[in-house]
Formats: C-alpha cells, sequence, structure tokens
C-alpha cells in the first residue's frame, strides 16, 4: 500500500489498524480455534472490546459458548445471544469475585450482568423460561458437578 492508495481512499488506514487490532484481539483470547472467520471475530471484538479478557475460571468449552452466543445467527435473534453471553461472563466474574451472598439463596438471577435476585433452586421450566430470555439463574457456590452439567 502506497499514499496514493489512502488518499483515494479516506478511511483505509483506520480499516487496516482496526484489522491488526481484530487479529492480535483474536490471538489473545485464543478465538482462533473457535474460528478463523474475520466477520465472527469482528462481531466479538464488538461486543467485548480490545480490552477484554476472560474470567480465569471459564473454560474453553464454556468461552467458545459464549463466543456462539455473539456470533451464530440462531442466538442474534433478538439479543438472546448477546445477552445470554453477557450475564455468563458476568456470572464468571461474580464467582471469582467471591461477592455473591449466599445468606440471600442458593441460586443468583442475572440480568444484564448485574444480580436481579437471589432465589432458590427452580424447576427445568422456569430455568428453561429465563435462559430464553437471555437470563442466568445459576447456583452461586459452583460445584464440580455444575460446572460439568452446565456445559
Amino acid at each position: 500500500m502506497n499514499f496514493k492508495d489512502t488518499h483515494e481512499e479516506p478511511g483505509k488506514i483506520e480499516k487496516i489498524f482496526e484489522s491488526l487490532d481484530i487479529e492480535s484481539f483474536a490471538e489473545k483470547l485464543g478465538l482462533y480455534q473457535f474460528t478463523k472467520i474475520k466477520d465472527d471475530l469482528k462481531k466479538f471484538y464488538d461486543f467485548a472490546g480490545s480490552d477484554f479478557t476472560w474470567p480465569s475460571t471459564m473454560d474453553a468449552q464454556e468461552r467458545c459458548v459464549v463466543f456462539d452466543y455473539i456470533t451464530d445467527p440462531e442466538w442474534s435473534e433478538g439479543g438472546v445471544g448477546r445477552e445470554l453471553a453477557t450475564n455468563t461472563i458476568a456470572y464468571r466474574k461474580f464467582l471469582e469475585s467471591k461477592t455473591l451472598d449466599p445468606s440471600k439463596g442458593t441460586h443468583v438471577l442475572l440480568v444484564h450482568g448485574q444480580i436481579k435476585r437471589y432465589g432458590q433452586e427452580i424447576s427445568a421450566n422456569e430455568y428453561d423460561e429465563l435462559v430464553g430470555q437471555g437470563f442466568i439463574y445459576a447456583p452461586i457456590i459452583e460445584t464440580m458437578s455444575d460446572s460439568v452439567t452446565e456445559k
């Protein structure tokens, strides 16, 4: 590329830098193990932001699910995937920070990445209804069986 190319196409340099940012971002987060499709990488970059890091307790399988929530057209309808991704990441961050209060209940409802309420275990139908809206209702203390069965 030379100066003439950039002069004739304003914004070309910005696109090149953004592309490099996305490549660096994808490498840093290990996104290439999920896809090499640049449009999907950009969707996740636009969702997460350049400073995003995975919660340390989130394994590769759960990261892939979150990535799919953002990039898979099936999840993007109505914003459910974006909400699930936000709440899944928030849940991991709450677990890591040890800020969930067991005196308020055994489970927590996350909406828009925030604690909406605490409660007790709910039925599978109630759980499915919440997930269908993009909400997360999860135990505040994760056990080994929780982490295996939820994925």
